[in-house]
């Protein structure tokens, strides 16, 4: 629905935007900026609209930030705009991934900040993976309320097992260069300052894989570094997914879950519940999979000769990205090794500090 939605009568104005940015048109980009913000007749715009009006403006913001400009000090009359797209939605007050890829029209009125073929692949690649990932959130919500032995908790953490690892072929398939990334589309991602607080931009590192890591093995096996950067990130999603993620936070994660009914019960005594370990070792195995690519990746894009920014496009680091994949190994090990003798290592448990 949001994709179908101008309400900014934006369309030829954003069709312009890849050839000012090739300009290097700051001037114009400015002025497109500040005729569509004044559109924004937001008293009047449904929920919809609002998302759509937001992720028309952050295409403007971001290109004018990528220029050189502050983009609320060259137009500050869009600050107010901002604030309350962003109340309206129950989301931050800037476009977020969710606005560039999955919310983005295809075709012909396709927003983009180069237009290249590259930038289109990696939007589109987004846009297929953000329904795994929502599937993936719901199914965890299913898991946080059946009992591990319950024979249906294997079948839907299979199934959860499936929309991770379709959702690792999808990223993997975006065929975006290193180089063409921090080079040329990285820059329109930097942070912009809206209401006293700096917010990111729409780069890839905003896919929450953060709430499944919550509900699989991080709400409790996750050190302050890695539980505050998923904090930052999950904010930048939808209201319903925030939810899910402030609901496991504070609860057993699902690899405790089934490590503690193992070591009471043992292996041969509850069959079922050593299904389950084994269908969530197998989510753990996925995001491994999906991060162990990423991780492969990741150092060239940050590589002194071709690096335009400091901090990779979510705030986080490649020391970060590694151990995020060394904790999911540990804890995938810990359930794999509680499904085969049915007494899960207690050393592997201990929280990382």
């Amino acid at each position: 629905m949001v994709q179908m939605l101008d309400p900014l009568a934006a369309d030829e104005t954003l069709r312009t935007v890849p050839e000012m940015n090739a300009r290097r048109d700051l001037r114009e980009l400015v002025d497109a900026t500040r005729r569509t913000a004044s559109r924004a007749a937001i008293g009047s715009f449904s929920r919809v609209e609002c998302l759509a009006a937001m992720r028309d403006l952050g295409i403007l913001l971001g290109s004018v930030k990528r220029h050189g400009a502050e983009p609320l000090e060259a137009v500050p009359e869009v600050e107010p705009v901002l604030l309350e797209l962003g109340a309206r939605t129950g989301m931050v007050p800037r476009d977020t991934l969710h606005h560039y890829t999955g919310w983005n029209p295809h075709g012909a009125r396709e927003r983009t900040y180069t237009g290249d073929p590259m930038e289109l692949q990696l939007i589109r690649a987004v846009r297929v993976s953000l329904p795994r990932l929502e599937r993936a959130i719901r199914l965890c919500q299913t898991l946080s309320d059946l009992d591990v032995a319950d024979p249906l908790f294997a079948a839907v953490a299979g199934d959860v097992v499936g929309c991770l690892q379709a959702l690792a072929t999808d990223i993997v398939q975006a065929q975006v260069s290193p180089r063409f990334f921090a080079r040329v589309l990285r820059p329109y991602f930097e942070e912009i300052r809206v209401g006293g607080r700096c917010y990111h931009g729409p780069a890839a590192a905003q896919v929450p894989l953060a709430i499944v890591d919550v509900a699989l093995w991080a709400s409790d096996h996750a050190g302050p570094e890695y539980a505050d950067f998923c904090r930052n990130i999950v904010e930048y999603s939808p209201p319903a997914w925030r939810a899910s993620y402030e609901r496991w936070r504070g609860q057993p994660s699902l690899v405790s879950r089934v490590t503690a009914r193992l070591e009471t019960h043992g292996r041969h005594s509850c069959p079922r519940t050593a299904d389950a370990a084994t269908a969530v070792a197998g989510g753990l195995r996925a995001l491994t999979v999906f991060r162990g690519g990423h991780l492969r990746i990741a150092p060239q894009a940050h590589a002194e000769d071709i690096r335009s920014c400091e901090a990779g496009s979510g705030a986080g680091s490649t020391a970060m990205l590694a151990e995020i994949l060394a904790l999911t190994g540990r804890n995938a090990d810990l359930v794999r090794t509680g499904a085969t003798s049915g007494r899960p290592s207690s050393a592997a448990r201990a929280a990382p500090g």
